[in-house]
């Protein structure tokens, strides 16, 4: 009985310590050289993040993973000299003990904001933000605040409270001038478990309600700028990890960035794209998707260049390949390939109504008759060959594809400009076959009647334009037809197979 009563009495004491409330203090902190791995989410999970209370849970467990991101903290002696002389040195009051590394920020037009680092001053009592620093087009800008912001004092537990106020003016020598004023208000409101998807903590939850208004006028644009915002931030801060377990910033009553602690890293994987298909001539744009490891990312590119984003134009098909390094030294690779085509080159073909001849000294990317003839549909009528038909109405096609080394009766409804676009052809040659043949003009120069007849003159019956009514008979005499046109087809007979020739324009 009394081992009975021992067993319970254990079971109560290990509940109550599980659900006890917890305090944050100085040693929750972060620390000079921690890497913090954080995972952002672009929901809740359909938990109200607003609720609260003594004893409460909340359940976070349903958040996505967009992506992992990282806080670096480093010594103040590790930051720029500049910004050392201001945060680090005994003068200023308080002088920082840690710096945040923010990186770099396109926040203002035309404005390069690199080396933003956050400083803070920790504490046994608070742990305090008391300005940052920034390189405004390469001139390194620290900005103190009169008085520092708390974001934590300690110990911290339910229904701890405080508030903050301070503001900065400062002329920028070179630039202009920039003033902030922020007035912060701390409230414990809750306390219990927490669960997210990198496990279960006891927690406490604390909201803060930010007032900022931020001006700043550039001499060299000769204007200025202001922001007045109202941010409410919600965290779950659980003892040990150094950073809230779960952040939740709000604007304007909804979740404007939600993250939650993780340590767990992924596999680092690159993805340099699909292959791309240009003309020659033409540029493409190699974007790499980066996904696992462990931020900043080192990106080289075969070309030379880094960054997630490159811009090449080969001469030639080519394959390019993209490298990533990651802060933990993890590597990966992938590649891509740029097809390089000849350019595309347009042809023009005036048509008239009825009966035409026609034939390109082109190659259209897409042999598909339907397709090539879609600039023309609402005045085609049938166009065919010797080998069959497309006949819209009657919904008959037989042709399918089109042949580059044919020419085409085509009859329309009315005058038009028919535009093609495609390739240089690499061969000019046409087969032709005993008996009638429609001859396709593989140039883009007219060429003349005698240029063919020279060529198959021992085969050569008669050619005759398809619309037309001159021809060239060479058995009788009769050489009305001087010149074949780009664009146009002709009817031509053969007594025996051979073969004609194209010659490139000028020659």
């Amino acid at each position: 009985m009394k081992k009975q009563v021992l067993t319970a009495g254990l079971m109560i004491l290990i509940f109550l310590q599980a659900t006890a409330q917890i305090v944050i203090t100085r040693n929750d902190m972060p620390d000079p050289n921690d890497i913090l791995l954080y995972r952002l989410s672009t929901t809740t999970g359909g938990t109200d993040y607003t609720a609260t209370g003594e004893n409460y849970f909340w359940d976070f467990s349903g958040l996505n993973s967009l992506y992992i991101d990282v806080d670096a903290y480093y010594n103040v002696s590790e930051t720029p000299v500049a910004y050392q002389a201001a945060f680090g040195l005994p003068p200023y009051n308080p002088p920082a003990t840690i710096a945040l590394d923010k990186g770099g920020a396109d926040i203002i037009p035309g404005i390069s904001v690199d080396d933003w680092f956050d400083f803070f001053k920790e504490t046994s009592s608070a742990y305090t933000y008391v300005g940052f620093g920034v390189r405004l087009n390469n001139i390194p800008v620290p900005i103190k605040f009169d008085n520092p912001e708390t974001l934590y004092t300690f110990p911290l537990g339910y229904g701890s409270a405080d508030s903050s106020e301070t503001e900065r003016s400062l002329p920028i020598a070179d630039f202009g001038y920039y003033e902030t004023h922020r007035k912060r208000v701390n409230q414990v409101d809750g306390w219990g478990t927490i669960t997210t998807p990198f496990g279960t903590f006891q927690t406490i939850r604390m909201v803060s309600t930010l007032y900022a208004h931020d001006s700043i006028f550039i001499d060299s644009l000769g204007t200025g700028y202001a922001v007045n915002r109202v941010e409410k931030e919600y965290q779950w801060l659980a003892n040990g990890y150094h950073r809230p377990i779960l952040r939740i910033v709000e604007s304007n009553l909804k979740p404007l960035r939600i993250e939650y602690y993780s340590d767990e890293t992924e596999q680092l994987i690159v993805d340099a794209g699909p292959d791309i298909t240009i003309s020659l001539g033409d540029e493409a744009m190699l974007v790499a998707t980066i996904s696992g490891g462990i931020p900043p990312y080192l990106i080289t590119w075969s070309n030379g260049t880094i960054g997630d984003t490159t811009y090449v134009s080969p001469q030639q098909t080519w394959t390019f390949s993209v490298l990533v390094n990651d802060a933990e030294g993890n590597s990966a690779q992938d590649w891509v390939t740029v097809t390089v085509e000849d350019a595309l080159i347009p042809q023009l073909i005036p048509l008239h109504p009825g009966w035409n001849g026609i034939s390109f000294y082109i190659d259209p990317p897409d042999h598909n008759v339907q397709q090539i003839l879609v600039p023309i549909a609402d005045n085609l009528i049938l166009v065919k060959n010797q080998n069959g038909m497309y006949f819209p109405e009657q919904g008959i096609n037989t042709l399918n594809n089109w042949d580059i080394n044919s020419g085409y009766c085509i009859k329309l409804t009315d005058t038009l400009l028919f535009n093609i676009n495609g390739y240089a052809l690499q061969d000019r040659t046409v087969n032709l076959t005993a008996g009638w043949n429609i001859l396709p003009v593989l140039t883009a120069c007219p060429v003349t009647t005698w240029s063919i007849f020279s060529q198959i003159e021992d085969e050569l019956v008669i050619i005759k334009p398809v619309d037309g009514r001159r021809v060239y008979w060479p058995e009788k005499s009769v050489h009305l037809l001087h010149n074949l046109y780009p664009g146009r087809a002709y009817w031509i007979k053969v007594n025996a197979d051979c073969s004609v020739e194209f010659p490139e324009c000028g020659k």
